[in-house]
């Protein structure tokens, strides 16, 4: 698989979705486990996830067209 290939782009994008989902996931149980409050750091670590979703949807709907 080539660098330059769809199936590449396709992986690395699912890759860098589960990790960063399980990065925030795994922050926001640590912050519910300690009892510590929603502060802005973890607001803006879930808009930059969602944005990584957002992103790669429209990657992978335009690369399957």
């Amino acid at each position: 698989m080539s660098a330059q290939s769809k199936d590449g782009l396709l992986a690395v994008l699912g890759s860098m979705i589960g990790l960063t989902t399980i990065a925030v996931g795994l922050r926001l149980f640590a912050r519910k486990h300690q009892h510590l409050p929603f502060q802005a750091d973890d607001l803006f670590a879930n808009i930059s996830w969602a944005s990584l979703v957002i992103l790669s949807d429209s990657i992978f709907t335009n690369s399957y067209a």
